[in-house]
């Protein structure tokens, strides 16, 4: 294991613990251990990008969250020693992947050295000193991790310490602040740090890897272009550092397009800055344009994606991710059918081939609700008829469902949580059906039906709940083969 060098203040402001340590040097006695960190347990932030949905209040109600595990954590010290532990490192870290998190928020280290033990002879303005010291110890801790926040030291010595010996320095985290937006972000973070390489190569430092870290985790939050300008001039070297940048951001989760540039005027440094000035799209035009020029495809007579179609999956699962406040309306047309099918069979397997695709999208972060459908036979519209097999992906807004004949269960289904399913459990390719999916023909279930065959809202929506938490769930057919009430 590492050795840990132990740093204490002067042996002439702690004369008892000076001679402790002689004593314990003599008796080769361990020096005393300098620090623990407690209340990291439960620490943690959920990821911007997952909030990009949710609604204002609950932006809030997280980061007050977050705030309040803050004020919990507390690093205590022994003795009269300053020094960050090998020990203590992984809650440090803890402590700062959150704090990378939310960059914006401010953060006050208060430090106590409670009059106790061997300190009960010192004076306070000693206790202050040694307070200060260790909250210095813990903000270069942080920042060695890649925190950009602001962070305020209070060395408050014995004042409000009680009598909890050693010393401890407690995290102080204002939570009510407005949030930054990404782009205000980025510049929080180029203010206080940048991408830093190991000299004359094109490494990353530590720190490097944490600021690629948190400026990934701030551009997963947007769908516009990113461009990284570079200035005009810059080298073979610092240009293939850009590369490099980019390489790492895709790596780390970023799917928009960076795109690197040299800059015309006399900048000096490299900017990283989103493309504001593209155009918002809305987001059913852009599932429309998708699907015409990627149509989703399939196995023949089966429910399988096939892999040419993960591009369009992941292309519509990023315009997904930022909607709000609707749900996901998956239908699949069976088109002209093959002679060997009944309509049962051919329904069947579109509604199969639309659950699919649910599970894609989940699996590709989408949280909204999404409903599923599946019907035998062309879809027609306008007086027109599309022959083939056709998915239309339609987006529904709370008090749109009676107009798309969807209204049967649909507001139930809406009020559920959208829960994507902890595992999968199915092929993305092979050339027979998943478990899931092999219960089609033998699971038509019998009970929650109406007279003509039809699922009752309340069967629908077991089967949904079934469905989504990634269990095996009947499905239903009609003797024409619609399945406006199947889930």
């Amino acid at each position: 294991s590492a050795q840990v060098t132990c740093i204490t203040a002067s042996s002439r402001a702690f004369p008892r613990q000076a001679a402790h340590r002689r004593r314990a040097r003599r008796m080769r006695l361990p020096e005393p251990q300098t620090c623990t960190v407690t209340g990291t347990k439960q620490l943690s932030a959920t990821p911007r990008h997952e909030l990009v949905l949710r609604s204002p209040e609950e932006k809030i109600a997280e980061i007050e969250r977050v705030g309040k595990l803050l004020r919990e954590v507390i690093i205590s010290f022994r003795a009269d020693a300053v020094e960050i532990t090998a020990s203590a490192l992984a809650d440090f870290q803890t402590i700062a992947q959150v704090l990378r998190t939310y960059p914006e928020m401010p953060l006050t280290l208060e430090s106590f050295t409670p009059r106790t033990g061997m300190f009960r002879d010192v004076e306070e303005k000693d206790l202050q000193r040694l307070a200060h010291d260790r909250a210095q110890r813990v903000r270069k801790a942080l920042l060695d991790l890649g925190v950009v926040n602001d962070m305020t030291i209070e060395g408050l010595g014995s004042r409000g310490a009680g009598q909890k010996p050693g010393g401890f320095v407690v995290l102080l985290a204002q939570s009510d602040i407005p949030l930054l937006n990404c782009q205000q972000r980025l510049d929080l973070i180029f203010e206080r740090c940048f991408f830093e390489f190991v000299p004359s190569t094109e490494n990353f430092t530590p720190k490097g890897e944490l600021v690629a870290g948190m400026v990934a985790a701030v551009l997963m939050e947007s769908s516009k272009k990113v461009i990284i300008t570079c200035p005009k001039g810059s080298s073979e070297l610092a240009l293939r550092r850009a590369d490099v940048i980019v390489k790492a951001l895709y790596a780390k989760g970023v799917e928009v397009e960076i795109l690197v540039k040299v800059a015309v005027g006399d900048q000096q440094l490299v900017t990283v800055a989103i493309d504001e000035s593209q155009p918002d799209v809305d987001p059913q035009r852009a599932l429309t344009e998708i699907l015409k020029e990627n149509p989703f495809a399939f196995k023949a007579n089966a429910s399988d994606v096939m892999p040419d179609a993960m591009k369009c999956l992941s292309q519509v699962a990023e315009v997904l991710k930022e909607v709000k406040y609707q749900s996901l309306v998956i239908e699949a047309y069976s088109g002209v059918q093959n002679e060997m099918l009944t309509d049962e069979k051919a329904a069947n397997i579109m509604l199969a081939r639309s659950i699919s695709i649910k599970k894609h999208l989940y699996s590709l972060g989408v949280k909204l609700s999404i409903i599923t459908r599946g019907y035998a036979g062309p879809y027609t519209a306008d007086g027109g008829t599309d022959m083939g097999p056709r998915v239309f992906l339609t987006l529904v807004s709370p008090g749109e469902e009676e107009e798309l004949g969807l209204a049967d269960g649909l507001q139930d289904m809406l009020a559920l949580p959208p829960v994507p399913p902890p595992a999968l459990g199915y092929p993305v390719q092979g050339t027979e059906l998943s478990e899931p999916l092999q219960s089609i023909e033998n699971n038509v279930a019998s009970e929650g039906k109406t007279g003509n065959g039809e699922l009752t809202a309340l069967k629908e929506l077991e089967m949904e709940i079934a469905e989504v938490q990634g269990s095996p769930g009947a499905i239903c057919g009609t003797s024409n083969g619609l399945f406006r009430n199947c889930g």
